[in-house]
């Protein structure tokens, strides 16, 4: 009896105790060119990322029009040419899609708009590292919590400098979370004074038919450019957690209906 009584609290101890929560590690899916693709093609694509999701793939799910305002066969801005060459890129559309990072990953609720690195002052190579994609993703369902950890080390070593930090919220929107407060964000600083960790903020993200790419037929593309999730690293590690909430909260200190964190490492 002694023994059985031993072995119950044990098992309470290991239960109870959130050090040995239970979480699942996955991986971003690679980054695909959506250029001259249909609507259609691209949804599907969507739909396919959400229904294989290790923490979505159980919801009735369809892409919310307010979010996928997107056209046919249009050009989408690729990850290796905004990031080397900008606009002086004489292919802007050429390669992976920037906005497929979000799209074929639904887990990462924020990402890194990639963006061009202007700041190669030692004329370093490009490379993916200056995309700032997770490494990895944690899933702790019983928290309602996702991590992503980015290698921000990676992007630092190489570049000797540092760059903002250009987030979209379109993934957070597209499921519902309109509502955003970070109660959390250390050691970096927000562009705006008013921003995520000063108050309560409205997802705003969504792809439509815009002119970023300068090209004459436009290209469908992230908007809008939102001062208020814009920041940049003090150093490592940092961190920024975000509650999300469907409904506006009473106040930031309600419980989320999920917490999405940030890890620069």
């Amino acid at each position: 009896m002694k023994h059985f009584s031993l072995i119950l609290f044990l098992f309470f101890c290991f239960f109870s105790d959130r050090s040995y929560a239970f979480y699942e590690t996955i991986y971003p899916r690679p980054l695909e060119n959506f250029s001259g693709l249909s609507v259609q093609e691209i949804l599907s694509k969507r739909k396919d990322a959400v229904q294989s999701s290790k923490y979505f793939g159980n919801l009735d799910y369809s892409p919310s029009n307010k979010v996928f305002q997107i056209e046919d066969h249009l050009p989408w801005i690729s990850a290796h040419e905004i990031s080397c060459y900008g606009l002086k890129s004489t292919d802007i559309s050429r390669g992976p899609s920037r906005e497929s990072v979000g799209i074929l990953n639904p887990e990462l609720l924020y990402y890194v708009n990639i963006s061009t690195i202007s700041i190669r002052v030692n004329n370093t190579e490009c490379s993916s590292a200056d995309y700032f994609i997770p490494d990895y993703i944690t899933l702790d369902k019983s928290a309602k919590q996702i991590t992503a950890h980015i290698n921000y080390s990676a992007f630092f070593n190489k570049n000797h400098a540092h760059n903002w930090i250009i987030l979209s919220d379109s993934n957070a929107r597209d499921f519902g979370y309109n509502y955003a407060y970070a109660d959390l964000a250390s050691n970096l600083q927000f562009q705006d004074k008013n921003n995520l960790a000063s108050g309560i903020m409205t997802t705003r993200g969504f792809y439509h038919r815009g002119g970023a790419c300068k090209l004459p037929s436009g290209c469908n593309n992230y908007s809008p450019y939102n001062n208020g999730i814009v920041f940049y690293l003090k150093g490592v590690p940092a961190v920024l957690r975000i509650k999300l909430w469907k409904n506006h909260p009473t106040n930031p200190s309600d419980p989320a209906d999920i917490t999405y964190v940030m890890k620069f490492e």
